[in-house]
């Protein structure tokens, strides 16, 4: 396993091209869940779960665009997640974190951050266990697509479902 704490920008509004960024506070592998959102005036890239040497995480950290620094945040999940993914809520203000493996656990669990105060909460869990899945946000609606139930090459799932907000469901 490699697990690598370096990052890459690209910038299509003036060369066009790729450069390094600055190095994240720690080394992550097994697909984090990240987003980006404008918090205050400054414009963040979020990263949460993942893992280090095979480790699986419940932190998260963000980027500040503009000063290019990497920022902890006290806040944790309220579970390890390897192999999550997330999506930003419509309105910028929370980014949902779903699924995920922890200690060998496939999650249906989703954690909710308050990218104002950082404060995490939970949300109700997916009807499946998901790990490696992807979340996209939809027409207002969060959708959990695909991913893993098992870890193995026989656990690939072709199911989605659906989050409302309104009524957490």
């Amino acid at each position: 396993n490699f697990f690598y704490n370096s990052m890459e920008i690209y910038s299509p509004q003036t060369s066009g091209s790729w450069f390094a960024g600055p190095p994240m506070l720690t080394a992550r592998g097994n697909s984090p869940a990240f987003c980006s959102a404008t918090v205050k005036g400054e414009r963040r890239v979020y990263l949460c779960g993942g893992s280090t040497d095979g480790v699986a995480l419940n932190s998260c950290t963000y980027l500040n665009l503009e000063t290019q620094t990497w920022n902890a945040m006290n806040e944790t999940m309220d579970a390890s997640r390897q192999g999550p993914s997330g999506a930003l809520l419509p309105g910028n203000e929370s980014f949902i974190v779903c699924g995920g493996r922890s200690s060998g656990t496939i999650l249906a669990t989703c954690s909710k951050l308050n990218l104002t105060s950082h404060a995490f909460s939970t949300i109700a869990s997916m009807l499946t266990q998901r790990y490696y899945l992807q979340v996209v946000l939809f027409l207002g609606v969060l959708v959990a697509i695909g991913g893993n139930i098992n870890g193995g090459s026989s656990g690939y799932l072709a199911s989605c479902e659906q989050y409302h907000e309104g009524n957490n469901t």
